[in-house]
């Protein structure tokens, strides 16, 4: 039994802002014959800055390909772009491991006010945004409670999985991080075969948290993190990878690289405009009220030995974001004074 766990405790952490302290200031000014003019409760109040998230899982194992979890996941589908209706056409509640589809603003607003978003007084716009961010996840808070997104307690040699990430930042635009670790690692004994298996190292019993570990499962899991453009959960020809996507699974990272990318510094710098050449300092942002979709595939191949017979890996994924302004998107320890950089969004 292998057993691939990619925990929400952490996951999607992607609360990491930068802000600005709220001031009350008093601006006064006097003239030299004691004519004065004062400007008084002068307030100076900080914008904000959110990252939520949703996401689809999917597993391709002894059953053939699945859709496993997803949120939001209220209602029936009838394909990963279409909800299901009855036979009067409502909606059919209830969920089935597929990620509903997210209406825009104007869709919402025209189904509730039948105009589009902006047209609408402050007053309708503030319904049609609370309505529109709803689907959407604050975690961890909002997951604390809930089961690991992936949770596969059997993983045979030739499974493999995706994870699509859906990315909402609201009220600025910003710099995003794939960051993420691992938890724990298990050797969960060793069977007969993997004891004989001249590539198992360790002991039957070890326990880690750390990258160091001797669990060979670590090193047999292959990953692909790519720009998911259209959302689909699945590594299209068309779309950029940033990590990985050889159709040789044993050429890619190891999820023991993957992790330690992840848990260096601020983590993987990830582009707003997909380009999986761009570097840290100087790359594109990520615009507000823009949807944005990350990968992240797995496999198990099946050319490789018995020394991964039980072992388990459990790890977090996450995502950390910093305002554009006055940063350059090297990462929380530096401060750029340079022009802001450039923004480009895409629709929502």
């Amino acid at each position: 039994m292998h057993t691939l766990t990619l925990t929400r405790r952490r996951l999607l952490a992607g609360l990491g802002t930068v802000g600005v302290a709220s001031a009350g200031a008093g601006l006064g000014t006097s003239a030299y014959f004691s004519d004065e003019e004062t400007f008084e409760t002068n307030d100076l109040t900080a914008g904000e800055f959110d990252l939520q998230v949703d996401w689809q899982v999917t597993y391709a194992g002894p059953n053939g390909f699945e859709y496993v979890t997803a949120s939001p996941d209220n209602y029936r589908n009838d394909d990963i772009d279409t909800l299901a209706r009855d036979g009067l056409f409502n909606l059919i509640s209830g969920a089935d491991g597929v990620r509903d589809p997210i209406d825009g603003r104007d869709a919402i607003a025209n189904r509730a006010f039948g105009t589009d978003f902006h047209a609408l007084t402050d007053a309708q716009a503030a319904v049609v945004e609370t309505a529109f961010r709803s689907p959407f996840s604050d975690v961890p808070a909002d997951l604390a409670e809930q089961r690991p997104i992936i949770d596969l307690s059997d993983v045979k040699p030739g499974d493999s999985g995706t994870v699509s990430f859906s990315l909402h930042l609201f009220d600025n635009p910003g710099y995003v991080w794939l960051n993420g670790g691992l938890i724990e690692t298990r050797e969960n004994g060793h069977t007969e075969p993997e004891a004989e298996d001249p590539d198992t190292v360790g002991p039957a019993d070890e326990v880690s948290a750390s990258l160091d570990s001797d669990v060979e499962l670590l090193d047999e899991i292959r990953v692909t993190v790519w720009y998911d453009l259209d959302g689909d959960a699945e590594v299209d020809g068309d779309e950029p990878v940033l990590l990985g996507g050889d159709a040789d699974p044993t050429s890619n990272p190891t999820l023991r690289e993957l992790l330690a990318l992840c848990s260096t510094s601020d983590g993987v710098p990830l582009d707003g405009t997909a380009d999986p050449a761009a570097g840290a300092a100087g790359r594109a942002c990520f615009a507000n009220s823009t949807t944005y979709y990350v990968g992240l595939r797995w496999e198990l191949p099946v050319d490789h030995a018995n020394q991964i017979q039980s072992d388990s890996v459990a790890f977090d994924l996450g995502f950390y974001a910093e305002q554009c302004r006055h940063n350059d998107g090297a990462g929380t320890a530096t401060v750029d004074d340079s022009p802001d950089p450039e923004v480009v969004p895409t629709d929502e």
